[in-house]
């Protein structure tokens, strides 16, 4: 991924590649879309391809080849070239961040395995921070967090508050039973 980021940073340099401005985090996280319900959806990647040589082919997509630009790479295309590296971090912190807190949530149903499959997956992230590597994870959550919905009714996931900073103690353990107060 080095290699694109270098590729990257030339072509921008020289002017032959312009920066996207979130045009590409855009078209990752719309790729659910499916194409027959939007027919202009932006493309991933296929500019950059099509920058490193790969375009000009007789397919529907134009680009004989794709190429991943990386996870800074995907920075720099969409945030420009100092803050772009900033933003790709914040969002794979952000992921280490969710991954974290599965494990946190390893005592309810089926959140330990999810992070487990948290930790593979971040090595995918490595080559584009989109939900196409997300989407084990994403949907492994929310059939997590539907059966531990059902299993934990709202009344039982409420935390009751203590009413002192110390408990009160019961007649019992302060030494005032019931035989004391008949005495």
């Amino acid at each position: 991924m080095f290699e694109e980021l270098c590729w990257i940073n030339t072509f921008i340099q020289d002017g032959s590649y312009k920066i996207k401005w979130g045009h590409n985090y855009f078209a990752n996280f719309a790729n659910p879309i499916p194409r027959s319900l939007w027919p202009g959806k932006p493309t991933i990647g296929l500019d950059y391809a099509d920058a490193r040589g790969g375009g000009g082919a007789d397919t529907d997509i134009g680009v004989s080849v794709t190429i991943s630009d990386g996870m800074i790479g995907q920075g720099v295309i969409n945030c420009g070239r100092y803050a772009g590296p900033a933003v790709a971090a914040l969002l794979i912190a952000l992921w280490g961040c969710w991954v974290a807190r599965l494990d946190l949530l390893g005592r309810q149903i089926g959140y330990f395995p999810l992070f487990g499959l948290g930790l593979i997956l971040t090595f995918n992230m490595g080559r584009d921070i989109g939900p196409m590597a997300m989407y084990p994870l994403i949907f492994g959550y929310l059939i997590c967090w539907w059966l531990n919905r059902e299993s934990n009714p709202p009344a039982a996931r409420q935390v009751r508050k203590p009413t002192l900073l110390y408990p009160r103690r019961s007649r019992r353990h302060s030494g005032l039973d019931s035989r004391d107060d008949q005495q």
